[in-house]
């Protein structure tokens, strides 16, 4: 079990030792001997992609069996028997019921990328069905760039847990009593402070794609996304200055070039503050993150706060809250670790 940072290259982490595997102990029969299970089709895409530059080079296979692509072409792949296999559970589970052929009995190495997502109780029953399929005697490997205490203990054992971060980000932290404020004080933000490379998230598709309209309307180059789309990469190319995007592209997804991420709406939970936070300040780079936060996202903010002042000295953060935050929260200016 590994838990690393966002932007610290995991996937690779996983993916070479693996495909290093396969090709000096080639196998007797057209099997899959590895599966990695992730939780969205976006990030299977992505994993999948870096599987396939990695291994360009080899006679390795690999296979991509997420929702919504293609059943058929997925089907005709897994009856070749791909050395590797990235799936999203309820794929996975549809083609081990309707592809006769395929089974995961020789399965060698089992990986769960954003391990804590993958144990929590919305894919349970799932997990259990696909690892009683698997063999016995395999590797299991957990990777994540946060670990919940839920996790079941046998998972955990051996394992080497710390806190997720935005590795050299800077976060600032503004909040604001009144919600129709925002639709003043956001803007401003974006004309005058952050002009480019803003990566803005919402917790719901209906902020992010009134956020949309409302940015184009202001002249401003925004795009919108929900996953690996073509705004994504229209972003790298740096043809669009701002992305506004949900929760399902906070997860793992590498978009390059992100300099400051803004929490629009802040996230339900510090976990998930941690992975959008983590969309900036990858790979040893530095970047911004600005939460904006209402009198509604009090507890929250105090949990980030919290969480922030315990693990700044760790993860290289300049941690700096306004001075009415500090007092509404009773942080004193030794704890926060930060000036004004």
């Amino acid at each position: 079990c590994a838990c690393a940072a966002t932007g610290t290259g995991k996937t690779a982490a996983f993916m070479l030792p693996v495909l290093e595997r396969l090709v000096y102990k080639p196998r007797t029969s057209q099997v899959t001997r590895v599966l990695v299970l992730v939780p969205t089709r976006e990030l299977g895409i992505q994993v999948h992609s870096v599987a396939r530059q990695l291994a360009q080079f080899t006679s390795i296979t690999t296979c991509l069996a997420v929702g919504g692509l293609d059943l058929k072409s997925q089907e005709a792949a897994l009856r070749a028997g791909p050395d590797v296999l990235i799936a999203t559970p309820g794929r996975l589970i549809d083609h081990l019921h309707n592809t006769p052929s395929f089974e995961l009995s020789h399965i060698e190495i089992l990986i769960l990328d954003e391990a804590d997502r993958m144990l929590d109780e919305y894919f349970e029953e799932q997990m259990k069905e696909i690892i009683r399929l698997c063999s016995y005697n395999r590797q299991t490997m957990l990777f994540s760039a946060t670990m919940s205490e839920e996790v079941p203990p046998q998972d955990r054992y051996h394992s080497n847990v710390g806190p997720g971060g935005p590795g050299s980000a800077e976060v600032l932290l503004s909040s604001g009593p009144d919600p129709d404020s925002l639709d003043v004080l956001f803007p401003a933000l974006l004309t005058r402070t952050f002009q480019d490379h803003v990566m803005v998230f919402t917790q719901t598709r209906k902020q992010a794609h009134r956020l949309h309209i409302l940015l184009g309307l202001l002249g401003l180059k925004v795009g919108e996304c929900s996953g690996p789309t073509r705004f994504c990469r229209r972003f790298k190319d740096e043809q669009i200055d701002i992305l506004v995007a949900t929760d399902v592209a906070a997860r793992g997804l590498d978009i390059d070039g992100v300099k400051t991420v803004i929490n629009f709406t802040m996230p339900s939970t510090t976990k998930h503050y941690v992975h959008r936070v983590g969309r900036t300040a990858r790979a040893g780079r530095s970047g911004r993150s600005v939460s904006l936060v209402g009198e509604s996202e009090r507890k929250t903010l105090k949990e980030v706060v919290n969480w922030l002042s315990v693990f700044s000295d760790l993860l290289s953060v300049s941690f700096r809250p306004s001075f009415a935050d500090r007092k509404r929260l009773g942080l004193d200016r030794k704890r926060s670790g930060g000036s004004r």
